[in-house]
Parts: structure tokens; sequence; C-alpha cells
């Protein structure tokens, strides 16, 4: 099993469906991958040092670091009717297996 690093600002718990969605996504990258892999959920990038007229916080919802490299990973979970402006933009996907 991948080695879960925690998140001491944001190990989030809640009954949102995109935070499910990332819990599950967090136990199958936990799960599917050997102890040669870390991870961490909701790493958080401060780019105050590329845009200071507006400085955000941006987060990673998972970053998992192994043998063969670095994977920056965004986990959406997409609802079945997309409705308005997200209807133009949605593009097929795929829900991890």
């Amino acid at each position: 099993m991948a080695i879960y690093l925690g998140n001491p600002f944001s190990d989030k718990v809640s009954d949102d469906q995109g935070d499910r969605f990332e819990i599950e996504i967090r136990e199958k990258i936990r799960r599917g991958l050997p102890d040669t892999y870390f991870f961490q959920h909701n790493v958080v990038v401060d780019n105050r040092q590329y845009d200071r007229d507006r400085p955000t916080a941006r987060e990673i919802d998972f970053a998992v670091a192994g043998p063969n490299g670095l994977f920056l990973i965004e986990a959406k979970s997409v609802n079945p009717r997309p409705r308005g402006f997200q209807r133009a933009r949605s593009a097929p996907c795929r829900r991890a297996q």
C-alpha cells in the first residue's frame, strides 16, 4: 500500500459530493500503489511569488511521489446531468477505476 503522509492543515471530511469523491480516490491510491509510493491530499500552493497583485492559494488534490516520478492529480466528480455553462464546457471523462 502507498504511504499516506496525511495533511495537518486539511484532512477535511464533509458530506459534499466532491469531498466524498476525493476520499474515495485517496483510498484507491493508498490501496492500489505499492509502498514505494508516498502521497499527500489537498496540497496548498501559494502563488504570491508569481501574482503579487492577486495572491491566492491554489490546491492540488493529490501529490503522488514514487520511483518513476512525481504526479499531481486534480480529481473531479462529474455530475451526470451538467447544466448551464458547464454543459458547453464539459468533456467526456472516465471515472478512475
